[in-house]
């Protein structure tokens, strides 16, 4: 099974309730992850401890990924190609 690693931008819409990114990410085959970067993130952005409390629910629906050096370097070089 394939594992689509989601985005912080995207998770903000779906927290949002945006139906056209929610439409999208409910079409995903696969497992869905998220990195432990953009756990952080969404952290750093809680207003208070009511919506981190939300938030840490939210995080907990799905597999959380830790970065590895060689995961730091692979995102460190498709940033410089695609940059």
């Amino acid at each position: 099974m394939e594992t689509i690693v989601c985005a912080t931008d995207i998770l903000i819409e779906i927290l949002k309730r945006d139906t056209r990114t929610v439409q999208m990410v409910e079409g995903w085959e696969g497992e869905v992850a998220i990195s432990s970067i953009t756990v952080m993130e969404l952290f750093y952005g809680a207003l208070d401890k009511r919506e981190l409390k939300k938030l840490e629910r939210f995080v907990s629906l799905f597999t959380i990924l830790q970065l590895t050096p060689s995961i730091s370097r692979r995102a460190t070089e498709l940033i410089r190609q695609y940059a």
